[in-house]
């Protein structure tokens, strides 16, 4: 992935519906060349999709995080006694 390729993604990131031409005009590319990217990027799994960010989504939890606790050893035993 080159320089190109990333600048495209942010472009998409931030709006994954923006249409070829404003794409290629924000890059300083060709339409042909900015369609071949996109095409490259989807076939190779770079890109698995498109979706949209709901406003809902990004004021109600603008932070998320997942911790996941694992428990080793013989303390695993011990916890179901209590």
């Amino acid at each position: 992935m080159d320089d190109l390729d990333q600048r495209l993604i942010t472009l998409l990131r931030h709006d994954g519906r923006r249409n070829i031409s404003d794409l290629a005009l924000a890059l300083d590319a060709s339409r042909a060349t900015i369609r071949a990217r996109m095409q490259r990027l989807e076939a190779s799994g770079e890109v698995i999709g498109y979706t949209v960010v709901l406003k809902a989504d990004v004021v109600s939890a603008p932070v998320r995080g997942i911790t996941l606790i694992e428990v080793e050893g013989r303390a695993k035993d011990r916890s179901s006694l209590l």
